[in-house]
């Protein structure tokens, strides 16, 4: 059952055993002593880990978005085609990268710090590059993977809502064809 769908919930199972396994005990630890036990070294890299993992499952979710869509939407062959073996690996390796990728910059500029009023590390409240850069991060790991995965799922509805109309009324598919043939012999 090596499929690109079974793949991605596989990823997406991953993440939420990372999260659920080291991320949230930590979060759980700063929201009942309301303080960082450690370094601001160490907060700053539990913060750079936290958004990784975060944004790394909101990819995971748009990638399954897209599996369902082409799966849907277009021919089994290109499907086949676009989730390929190796085009599977490559997306994997994608949906795992971007987001640390991404968040490097404020790892290295002092961009997460103790946030006291959520009681965990977080993104620095700095005015400046850091916090247009959240701001940036926020819109592409948040809102444009939330309108995609929207839009998609349109699309599949209105898909499926088309299939099912042509099995439930044949009719249709047959005097469409009836009419196709008939202004191809005049």
């Amino acid at each position: 059952m090596q499929t690109a769908f079974n793949l991605l919930i596989v990823n997406l199972a991953m993440i939420d055993l990372i999260t659920s396994s080291t991320i949230m005990p930590i979060i759980l630890y700063g929201y009942i002593t309301q303080s960082w036990p450690l370094s601001l070294t160490a907060c700053e890299v539990f913060a750079f880990f936290y958004y990784s993992a975060h944004f790394t499952s909101t990819i995971n979710l748009l990638m399954i978005t897209l599996n369902r869509y082409m799966h849907v939407t277009r021919p089994h062959a290109t499907y086949k085609i676009i989730y390929s073996v190796k085009r599977r690996r490559i997306l994997t390796l994608i949906a795992w990268s971007i987001s640390p990728l991404c968040l490097l910059p404020l790892l290295f500029t002092n961009g997460f710090s103790w946030w006291e009023a959520g009681y965990m590390c977080a993104y620095s409240r700095l005015e400046g590059f850091s916090n247009v850069y959240s701001l940036f991060l926020g819109v592409l790991f948040q809102l444009l993977p939330f309108l995609l995965m929207v839009v998609l799922y349109i699309f599949i509805f209105q898909t499926v809502k088309r299939s099912h109309a042509n099995i439930d009324n044949p009719k249709i598919q047959v005097d469409e064809c009836e009419s196709y043939y008939s202004t191809e012999t005049r």
